[in-house]
């Protein structure tokens, strides 16, 4: 039986987490802690030099090996423009049954709530349970690089796997979806300020965000392209010009926040409302904080050119931010889809970063297209950064059978069964050993990759429960 002690001590290795920043790039400080973690257990981790690490722990004789995986790294959606990520912990707070955050950052459960079970795990010698390998990565919110990045051999006579990072304790996932990251970049061409210009910040905020592969058929608004559509409307009638633009966090987030400094011969603040009762009317039901606000601000020392601003509201509104069209196996699930998360500028350049999903070679072809299409039209570079692939789906492996009588027990219960829209490490590891019975598993965790993040405190205990009940079962195998 479950009980408040386990969830006390999962929640207590969470909060170790949140003590050290860790979003993608940024996961050496965490990875060294957990070595020291494993090593103050008396286990003997392995740290590759990406930041990866695989500790093995012994087990039942003669059974084979059992992975434990999850990543280490975080998706740092800022909801309070004080907070840093690359130095400020988080600070998680419980609310009405959930762990959260007061709204200032993500709460970092994805995937920090499976690294907290493995640690958990690792701290009890005494439950029952096959040989152990723990394999924690990296960069997994960047394109699965850490997974790419292992030594295979990390494959080597294992039978079973079991990923980390699900998101709904009531399903377990026997597939997910390929993935292809792309950069579209233009140099930043400026010019003098004309006559008789007034300038404007434009912001939009209070739409919910969330995960470009969960939340994508959610009809929740994207920051880019709404703020795209306002200043192209607006700059029919009016000059446009841009002197900044920073939208969005990361290119497999749904972007929560767009903002910009308009520099124009009219004023915006008019138009603006009427966008806002567009909000109010479309998004009340996803989005109801959703609102533009225009600030008269300070005239900057240079501007965008007219051909660079109207480049970057044309990329704003033509790059694919969509669900492509629905798997065709799993009916009620999306098979392709498109979302640009970020577009602002870096260093000379004004960068956009996109991430498509795909389950079929069809809608992978068509959503690159699409991007490289629209790029092309405005002016812009074209890059793919990375491609990994999908992971099959396995509906009929006999570990999901083993997970359905555990979730059964835990909760008295039927388990769902599905795929996930995402990109999930199983396809990395499938490809190091196909022969591998891989399942994907978690607790119930919602709003990933946003401010609002949530973890449902109550599926820690039924979970570790499940959890412990299966490792027994494949200590006998």
């Amino acid at each position: 039986m479950c009980d408040s002690a386990t969830t006390s001590e999962i929640l207590k290795h969470f909060h170790l987490l949140c003590s050290v920043p860790h979003g993608s790039g940024n996961e050496k400080a965490l990875s060294d802690r957990i070595c020291e973690k494993l090593y103050e257990l008396g286990l003997s981790p392995h740290q590759d030099n990406a930041g990866n690490i695989v500790c093995d722990i012994a087990g039942a004789e003669g059974a084979p090996i059992t992975v434990l995986q999850a990543h280490l790294d975080m998706v740092c959606a800022v909801g309070d423009p004080s907070y840093r990520p690359s130095t400020d912990p988080i600070h998680p707070i419980q609310q009405d049954g959930w762990l959260c955050t007061a709204g200032e950052s993500s709460l970092g459960a994805d995937c920090g709530a499976g690294v907290a079970v493995m640690l958990w795990l690792a701290s009890h010698e005494e439950f029952p349970h096959p040989p152990l390998r723990l394999i924690f990565t990296v960069k997994e919110e960047v394109g699965l690089l850490g997974a790419s990045a292992l030594d295979p051999s990390c494959m080597d006579n294992v039978a079973h796997f079991i990923n980390l990072d699900g998101f709904a304790f009531d399903t377990a996932v026997v597939g997910s979806a390929g993935g292809v990251r792309i950069t579209m970049s233009r140099p930043i061409e400026t010019m003098p300020i004309p006559f008789g210009l007034t300038a404007y910040e434009l912001t939009l905020s209070g739409l919910r965000g969330g995960h470009s592969g969960e939340d994508i058929d959610s009809g929740r608004g994207n920051a880019i392209s709404l703020l795209g559509g306002a200043l192209r409307e607006y700059g029919a009638n009016q000059k446009v010009f841009l002197s900044s633009i920073r939208c969005g966090t990361a290119a497999n987030a749904i972007p929560a926040q767009a903002s910009c400094v308009l520099v124009t011969d009219g004023n915006p603040t008019s138009q603006m409302q009427q966008f806002n009762a567009r909000l109010a009317l479309f998004y009340s039901k996803t989005d109801p904080d959703a609102r533009f606000s225009v600030e008269r601000c300070e005239m900057p020392e240079t501007i965008y050119t007219e051909e660079l601003s109207r480049a970057i509201i044309g990329l704003m509104t033509e790059s694919v931010s969509c669900v492509f069209q629905y798997h065709e196996e799993f009916e009620d699930l999306v098979g392709d889809s498109a979302n640009v998360g970020v577009l602002r500028a870096e260093g000379d350049k004004i960068i956009a970063r996109s991430m498509i999903r795909f389950s079929t070679d069809f809608g992978e072809e068509n959503l690159v297209g699409q991007h490289e299409f629209a790029a092309e039209c405005n002016g812009f570079s074209f890059e793919i950064d990375n491609r990994y692939p999908a992971w099959p789906a396995q509906p009929d492996c006999p570990l999901l059978n083993l997970v359905r009588n555990s979730y059964r027990q835990a909760t008295g219960q039927e388990l769902n069964v599905s795929i996930r829209h995402v990109g999930l490490e199983p396809a990395i590891f499938y490809s190091y050993n196909p022969d591998v019975q891989f399942v994907n598993l978690g607790m119930t965790i919602l709003d990933c990759h946003s401010p609002r993040e949530r973890w449902a405190i109550d599926t820690i205990g039924p979970f570790s429960d499940m959890l412990r009940d299966m490792l027994a079962a494949l200590a006998g195998a």
